[in-house]
This record gives structure tokens, sequence and C-alpha cells, in this order.
């Protein structure tokens, strides 16, 4: 059961993947994911389970692995909340680049917003399989499919 943590990742990014209509938070478009052929979705699958998934894995050590563990002094939901609103704070230089709409503070909010709802579920997928590799494919597929 420990190993299934390891299909999680793979399945929800095969499920966002699968998605081609436009979705949006508050009015403002957040997301939008067309796989064009088999052929691109093959090829992202493996960007996102190598090359991906280690450059992952480096953030994730120190997040989900050396974060977490200095922070069992507290409960778990507030380490989960702790680690959340650090790790998408440390993206901020990422989401003021990214372009929901023209206002900058909008593109930081929701992209911040969203990162600490994405961190939420990895710190879930990290304490269910004890290990950050699973976060750390999660995490790489999130960036080749959806950021």
């Amino acid at each position: 059961m420990k190993y299934f943590s390891l299909l999680i990742p793979i399945l929800g990014s095969i499920s966002a993947a699968l998605q081609t209509m436009p979705y949006s938070v508050a009015g403002y478009a957040v997301g939008y994911i067309l796989i064009a052929s088999l052929d691109e979705f093959l090829k992202m699958i493996l960007i996102g389970v190598t090359i991906s998934t280690l450059s992952a894995l480096l953030e994730e050590v120190a997040w989900r692995g050396f974060l977490r563990n200095e922070l069992n002094v507290v409960s778990k939901v507030k380490a989960y909340f702790v680690t959340a609103l650090i790790w998408s704070t440390w993206h901020i230089p990422i989401a003021v680049l990214y372009r929901y709409t023209d206002d900058i503070f909008v593109n930081t909010t929701l992209y911040c917003g969203q990162l600490f709802l994405f961190s939420l579920i990895m710190n879930w997928i990290r304490d269910k399989s004890n290990s950050v590799i699973p976060a750390s494919l999660f995490h790489g597929m999130l960036n080749v499919f959806y950021f």
C-alpha cells in the first residue's frame, strides 16, 4: 500500500493533462491544459518522470524533508500550513512573471494560492508515503503538465 502513493502523482497528472477547457477563479483564467497528441503526452510523461522530478527532488528534500522534520514539534496541520506558506512565498519571483492578467498583484495572489493548495497535497502525499520521492514525482509532473 505504501507504493500506491507513487501512483497518485502520475494519475493526477494524467487526469490534468486530459482537461482541454480553460478554467477560472474569480473571473481570471488560471489554467489551460491541452495535449495535442499521444506522442506529445508520452514525451511530457517521460520528462515529468525524469528531468522534472529530479529537479523537484532538490526542492522537496528541503521543504518536505528537512523543514517538515523540523516542524514535527507542532501539530501536523500547523506543519502543513507553515510549509505551504513558506513554499508558496518562495515562488513569488516566479509568480510575478506568471501571467493570468495584467495585474501583478492578482497574478501573484492566484499563483501563490494555487501553490499553497498544491503544497498541502504534497505534504499529505509525503506523510502517507513517508518519503519525499512521491511528493517530488507529483511536483515534477505538475511542473510539466500545469506550470
